[in-house]
């Protein structure tokens, strides 16, 4: 088989900026700005403490607004390789021709039903079950998007250099947030707050840290393709789902099902007694996680005052089951009327 890979990389970057184009408008303003400074940062190979001065990349938004303008209305490309065509979302017969180079080429749908594509180097390839665990370092090329980890099929691959890049940023917060304590001291642990060290030392250890938390992770994503294996109508609910509303309940409800059920996150933390992971775990949890099942912030916060894992142990039993109540409520709706507006209703009946 052979590999021209400058093509394939265009090819793929082409994908990118086509799903950037028709979805950069389900972003608010200061979700996109991030997202366009990031995405220049990586195509500009700068390192995550370089300044990037307004005079660089204004010029670079105003170009790539103009591209998208081009490419709004044009349809995902087929991939090319060696005489072969494939559809973008056929990843292992892709894959068949990056392994060897130690590549991986990721394809999938995020928030808002986005497509995602990148291509990154291996750093580590392992089984789970029947799922393969892909570890991917380098970037070489990707779009807008930031999911971190993703099932596709029966492959779950996490991005390190995006996990980085976000431990990197929480790492600069510290001295800004208030009521952070749980993370400064999961950041301490890794040697992490030395106001002495110098930038690529903070980054090194960084890197050392997102390892453990992409264990983390990779539970949670197992869990999800577990519980999408027992309830198949959940993929049907997330693709019918047409308002942001929706679609962020959805997935966070999925979210914590995942986390509290027995193979999930929690009981993986729990196994591993790690308090660093656990506010590492609460930090990237947002206000609509509170919203939708208040006690897993109240039992942590706990848990931080009492310093016993039981109640990380008995929160999830608590939770698994409550969560699986409020799901089966929803997956009831939705089969019963096959209506996602009814869906709809039910959640903000359930949650507002």
């Amino acid at each position: 088989m052979i590999l021209d890979l400058d093509k394939l990389i265009v090819q793929v970057k082409h994908n990118c900026n086509i799903s950037d184009a028709g979805y950069w408008g389900y972003y608010s303003i200061c979700g996109m700005l991030l997202r366009m400074r990031e995405l220049y940062r990586h195509e500009h190979l700068l390192k995550v403490w370089d300044s990037i001065l307004n005079e660089d990349i204004l010029p670079w938004i105003s170009e790539r607004e103009a591209l998208w303008v081009e490419l709004e209305e044009t349809s995902l490309c087929d991939i090319d390789i060696d005489s072969n065509t494939y559809s973008p979302f056929e990843i292992e017969k892709i894959n068949e021709f990056l392994i060897d180079h130690n590549l991986f080429y990721s394809a999938g749908y995020g928030l808002f039903h986005k497509p995602l594509f990148s291509i990154a180097q291996i750093k580590l390839h392992k089984m789970m079950n029947e799922y393969h665990i892909w570890y991917l370092d380098k970037e070489i090329c990707r779009d807008m998007g930031s999911s971190i980890a993703m099932v596709q099929g029966k492959n779950i691959f996490i991005r390190l250099e995006m996990l980085c890049n976000l431990l990197w940023e929480k790492s600069q917060e510290l001295s800004t947030k208030q009521n952070k304590i749980h993370l400064i001291e999961s950041f301490k642990a890794y040697g992490i707050g030395d106001k002495n060290l110098s930038q690529e030392e903070i980054y090194n250890r960084i890197e050392k840290l997102s390892l453990d938390l992409a264990e983390m992770l990779i539970i949670h994503e197992y869990a999800e393709a577990l519980e999408s294996e027992n309830k198949v109508e959940w993929l049907d609910v997330l693709q019918a789902s047409q308002d942001r509303y929706t679609e962020l309940h959805i997935r966070g409800i999925k979210d914590l099902l995942a986390d509290f059920s027995e193979n999930g996150t929690l009981n993986y933390i729990y196994s591993q007694r790690n308090k660093s992971l656990l506010g590492f775990y609460l930090s990237f949890l947002d206000n609509l996680f509170h919203k939708i099942y208040p006690p897993l912030f109240e039992d942590i916060r706990l848990f931080f005052e009492k310093d016993d894992w039981e109640i990380i142990k008995k929160l999830q039993v608590k939770g698994l089951k409550e969560i699986t109540e409020i799901s089966n409520q929803v997956l009831e709706v939705w089969k019963l009327s096959q209506e996602i507006h009814q869906v709809s209703q039910y959640l903000i009946l359930r949650f507002e």
